[in-house]
């Protein structure tokens, strides 16, 4: 196995290992991104243990970014077993394999921010769908499906 991130990269392997623990003190192979798989994990199963407290951080900082209101506390994220607009079960997974059953904070009117009353929790797939359209062209989009 290569011994650092350089060798592994030239020879086209996944990992290396340098024999030094990393900064969490994990002694295991690392991906050629630089990241210890046992962090990653950790940080997985943190996110999805806490996901409300999770989901609710990062739109809180996407808000931020965009300059929209944001209002939200962790009690507001209530996460159902399916999304009500699918009816897919949803799943508490970071992972992008899953991520259209991942719910999703749907603000109803996007012309507001993210406030009690102005959001739902929906599939990650359901709020891609409409993301960027008018009620009328999803209308237009359905007699087209249905023609």
């Amino acid at each position: 196995m290569p011994t650092s991130r350089k060798e592994a990269l030239m020879i086209g392997a996944s990992h290396y290992f340098t024999g030094k623990p990393c900064k969490n003190g994990h002694l295991v192979p690392r991906h050629v991104s630089g990241n210890c798989p046992e962090c990653l994990k950790q940080a997985h199963r943190r996110r999805t243990e806490d996901y409300a407290a999770w989901i609710l951080k990062a739109k809180q900082a996407n808000a931020k970014a965009r300059g929209i209101e944001f209002s939200l506390q962790q009690k507001d994220i209530v996460i159902p077993d399916k999304c009500p607009v699918l009816g897919i079960p949803l799943k508490k997974s970071i992972s992008k394999g899953d991520a259209g059953n991942s719910p999703s904070i749907d603000r109803v009117d996007p012309s507001k921010g993210y406030t009690p009353d102005n959001i739902r929790i929906i599939s990650h797939r359901a709020n891609r769908k409409k993301q960027d359209c008018t009620v009328e062209e999803l209308r237009l989009l359905l007699a087209y499906m249905e023609s």
